[in-house]
């Protein structure tokens, strides 16, 4: 896990199966809106969106971070607290 910038996060799975990946985000998730629920004020209200993608083939790492940043705009389109798998069609 690392930073990009702002408020955007790197998670790489290695090794593990999409529906794998999706489980630990959704783990994640749920994890840090108890915590928060449970520490932080009750105005503080944390969210947290994710983009996810399958790499089964060679990618730049520009186009990997291009389509997952558009799953992830699209899971917040869809009222946040959501991960959004990006298919390639």
């Amino acid at each position: 896990m690392g930073r990009l910038g702002g408020e955007e996060f790197l998670f790489i799975f290695d090794n593990v199966s999409l529906k794998e990946a999706l489980a630990s985000l959704d783990v994640f998730r749920c994890s840090l809106k108890e915590t928060s629920q449970d520490k932080l004020s009750n105005e503080i209200k944390l969210t947290f969106s994710a983009g996810l993608m399958a790499i089964s083939t060679s990618q730049s790492v520009t186009s990997v971070l291009e389509n997952t940043d558009i799953a992830l705009y699209q899971a917040k389109e869809y009222g946040r607290g959501k991960t959004v798998i990006f298919n390639c069609l």
